[in-house]
């Protein structure tokens, strides 16, 4: 494999871990779901983001009307993408410096 960047501009998300496990760390198969039709191919890397915690705004406006926000997603590792299908691909995490869970986002880098 040689490691690069997708030519389109990918978002996706982690749909499952082969392990069965709730947090993923390095070194761990995932599965995504973008594959060929979206443009992945074997050797891609993404970036994983933490999808963002949601947060009452008290600085906008009165506390008894408070607004719920979602911070931004922030990032959570690398993986690279070693086999893909029409729909759907798998990846290894190669590192990671946050905890990773199913349903972060996958972009590119």
């Amino acid at each position: 494999f040689f490691p690069r960047a997708p030519e389109n501009p990918i978002d996706g998300r982690i749909i499952s871990v082969v392990d069965g496990v709730s947090l993923i760390g390095q070194y761990q198969v995932v599965t995504i779901n973008r594959g060929e039709r979206d443009g992945l191919e074997a050797g891609h890397v993404l970036r994983i983001y933490q999808t963002g915690a949601v947060v009452t705004d008290n600085v906008r406006g009165r506390k008894l009307f408070a607004e719920k926000v979602r911070l931004p997603d922030e990032p959570a590792g690398t993986m690279m993408v070693f086999r893909t299908f029409d729909r759907m691909s798998y990846a290894l995490v190669m590192e990671a410096t946050n905890a990773i869970a199913v349903l972060d986002a996958v972009r590119n880098p």
